[in-house]
Order: structure tokens, then C-alpha cells, then sequence
């Protein structure tokens, strides 16, 4: 399944057709200011509330979760139902559906339960709380992070795996491309959580070498999913 892939000339034409054909450059700068406007005007909006002695129900964390979906998810998400048979060019490449659901789930799966087992191991070396460790991650559980999960990851790859790496790719060669990527989007998660390094490679490594949208949004989820449910059977009461 995992035999080794050629050159897809074609499948990475699929990619820069879909970037021109949507201008999907200039939809993630307008998807940018709506962000920024969405987010200044919920801050101005517990503003307006504190002037009459009432608290905004919501935290500045939470109103930026609300932003993001409101400012990058709906557009994009409208952008992908109006070229949907471009999309589903990208998202297929040159693979079939048992293909793509098959090398984004298992490589996912594979890097998890090592990751896991790992983690759940020097826990119990150090007699250090898994709680504590998870609190510290990206991925620590929270209701903000719970509402990130249904658009998170399709944003991410859209302006990451699609837009950039493709644009990267274009210019530097593969390679080089991917890397640069993965270096790009881990400092977006202006994070210093190390499980993330292995993941973003590994989301660098499907797209360069299936070319298939696919793979790399089922990886992407799944890892996610995975990640949040650990946090959440790590957070668990104990009695």
C-alpha cells in the first residue's frame, strides 16, 4: 500500500489550478481582515457591555476561536461548495478512496500510539502527572479547543498543505518546499509543545508525496481527535 510514489505531475497540477482558479491567495487575505474584524468587533462589543455594568460572556480566547470560524472557516468552507469538482480533484490526487482513507488513518494511528504509550511510560518513571503534562500541550482540553475541532484542521490545511506548500513547492522544489512549510506552520501554533514537530513532518511528508488532499485533512483530524481524547482521559478524576 505504501509502495513508493513517482513523480505526480499531474495530481500537483490539480493543486495550482485549484489556487488560481479560486485566487485563493487573495480569499486568505480577505479571510485575514474578516478575522481581524470579527475579533476587534467582539472586543469592542465587552467594551460597550463594561460601559453599562455588564461582563462579556465570552473570553478573548474564545472570542478568537469565534472569529477564526467566522472569519476563515465560512468563507473557505463557501469557497470549497462553490468549486467543489476542483476540490475533489485536490482532494483525490491520483488516489483512489480506499487509498486516501487508508494513508490518512494509518499513519496517524501509527505515530499516536507510540507517542502515547511514551508519554503514559515517563509518567509513570517520574511519578509525574499526565494532567499536569497535557494542561501544558496545545491540546490540553478545553471547550475552545472542542469548538476548533470541527474547522481547525480543514483551515490549516487549506492555507497550509494547499496554499503554501504548493506555492513553496513551485519555487524552492519539493522538498525544500515541505520542510519550509512545516518549520512555517509549527511557528504559527506559537507553541513550544515538541509532539507537534513529528506531526507537522509527517502532514509535509503525505502532501509531497501523495499529492492528495485526502490524506493529509484524515491524518490531520484524526490526529486531533486522538490528541483530544488523550487529554481528555488524562484530565479524568481518579478516585
Amino acid at each position: 500500500m505504501f509502495r513508493r510514489s513517482v513523480a505526480r505531475p499531474q495530481a500537483e497540477q490539480y493543486f495550482l489550478d485549484f489556487i488560481t482558479s479560486t485566487r485563493l491567495g487573495v480569499v486568505l487575505v480577505g479571510c485575514c481582515a474578516a478575522f481581524i474584524l470579527t475579533f476587534v468587533g467582539l472586543a469592542a462589543g465587552d467594551g460597550f457591555l463594561l460601559r453599562y455594568g455588564f461582563k462579556f460572556p465570552l473570553t478573548y480566547q474564545e472570542g478568537g476561536a469565534i472569529a477564526y470560524n467566522i472569519g476563515f472557516g465560512l468563507p473557505l468552507v463557501a469557497l470549497v461548495c462553490w468549486k467543489r469538482h476542483e476540490f475533489k480533484r485536490i482532494f483525490f490526487g491520483d488516489l483512489d478512496t480506499r487509498r486516501v482513507l487508508f494513508i490518512g488513518l494509518v499513519p496517524a494511528l501509527t505515530l499516536f500510539l507510540p507517542w502515547a504509550g511514551l508519554i503514559i511510560s515517563l509518567s509513570y518513571s517520574f511519578h509525574t502527572s499526565l494532567r499536569d503534562y497535557m494542561q501544558k500541550s496545545v491540546y490540553a482540553p478545553s471547550l475552545l479547543l472542542l469548538a476548533m475541532l470541527p474547522i481547525g484542521p480543514f483551515v490549516e490545511e487549506m492555507i497550509f498543505r494547499v496554499w503554501l506548500q504548493t506555492r513553496l513547492q513551485q519555487y524552492l522544489g519539493g522538498l525544500a518546499g515541505a520542510i519550509l512549510t512545516g518549520i512555517v506552520f509549527f511557528g504559527a501554533h506559537l507553541s513550544t509543545d515538541l509532539s507537534l514537530i513529528p506531526f507537522i513532518a509527517l502532514l509535509s511528508w503525505l502532501r509531497l508525496r501523495y499529492t492528495s488532499l485526502g490524506t493529509t485533512l484524515i491524518t490531520h483530524y484524526t490526529w486531533d481527535l486522538l490528541m483530544f481524547l488523550f487529554g481528555v482521559w488524562a484530565a479524568w478524576p481518579t478516585r
